[in-house]
């Protein structure tokens, strides 16, 4: 089975996962596996600079601080790097999820939706969490000034958005070990 998860930025996706993994499903962080991807797969870079030549690095990779300044000032440069990108982490996906077909598989992705990849799952579940929550939480992980979680949030869908498209629903109200053993039983019903 092939498990989609996704949810806005600072609900809780990364506890569902690490959940989801000690009961057993192999997890890919979907933002982790594009990291590494610009810097090992040639194709995916080749193209990027291409696009982008203004962020190309020493390496002959894309420098991640320029290309952000860029695409992040420009919604059609945005897209661009988001066609590019999604392309190249469901290429990868498909090769990760053939080698794994007879795991339980959790695809951890943020831009489920927007990528497309949850075509490549079987369910999906949203973790969602109060906004308030999410904000402390962002500014205590990520160190961000509160304009740039807001900004952060606006980029991203509401919660309506998620419970509209997605299987099942993951409340997260800041109790750990509430949520985890929710996450928990959610995995085990589900596979």
């Amino acid at each position: 089975m092939v498990i989609g998860l996704t949810g806005p930025s600072g609900a809780g996706k990364g506890v569902a996962a690490d959940v989801f993994a000690h009961c057993g499903a192999y997890v890919i962080d979907c933002d982790a596996l594009y990291h590494e991807m610009l810097l090992t797969d040639e194709p995916l870079r080749k193209e990027l600079r291409a696009a982008f030549p203004d962020c190309a690095d020493d390496s002959g990779g894309v420098d991640r601080r320029r290309l952000a300044g860029v695409v992040f000032a420009d919604a059609e440069k945005l897209r661009t790097l988001n066609t590019i990108a999604h392309r190249a982490i469901n290429r990868a996906l498909t090769e990760l999820l053939a080698a794994h077909r007879d795991e339980n598989t959790v695809l951890d992705a943020p831009t489920l939706f927007e990528a497309g990849a949850d075509a490549l799952c079987d369910v999906t579940i949203a973790v969602l969490a109060p906004m308030e929550l999410r904000r402390e939480r962002l500014c205590i992980r990520d160190g961000l000034p509160p304009a740039a979680i807001d900004a952060r949030f606006a980029s991203q869908h509401d919660d309506a958005f998620f419970r509209a498209h997605c299987t099942y629903i993951l409340e997260n109200n800041g109790d750990l070990d509430a949520f985890q053993k929710t996450a928990k039983n959610l995995y085990h019903a589900i596979t």
